[in-house]
């Protein structure tokens, strides 16, 4: 448990911070009728699942939980995206160089190596 408790102290810690949200739709990116009434629906789970989740610490490790009868699959992912995204690895950096200029089977004339 003591990956889940980093993965949720994070998650938290970024709520709290008001460092994570739920996106705002974008004017041009209107739902139809039944897919908005889908989308409001999800919402409401992910809002309920997070605001019922039960917290308690056990040894000095978090633990969430979703109370009896609840889910918690929608903090659960939304943490672990979180997770992901924080953990990444660095971006390359990448160089972009010109080899040569030769015709090459496609028709193009410049090579390059990243």
């Amino acid at each position: 448990a003591p990956a889940k408790d980093a993965l949720y102290k994070e998650y938290l810690r970024a709520i709290e911070d008001r460092r994570l949200g739920i996106p705002k739709r974008g004017s041009n990116g209107r739902p139809t009728p039944q897919a908005a009434a889908t989308e409001a629906e999800a919402l409401k789970r992910f809002i309920d699942q997070n605001l019922t989740l039960q917290r308690e610490v056990k040894n000095g490790l978090m633990l969430l939980h979703h109370p009896p009868g609840g889910h918690d699959d929608y903090p659960d992912s939304a943490a672990l995206a979180l997770w992901a995204f924080l953990k990444r690895p660095p971006r390359p950096t990448a160089k972009i160089v010109k080899t040569k200029r030769s015709k090459d089977s496609l028709g193009a004339w410049d090579k390059y190596q990243i």
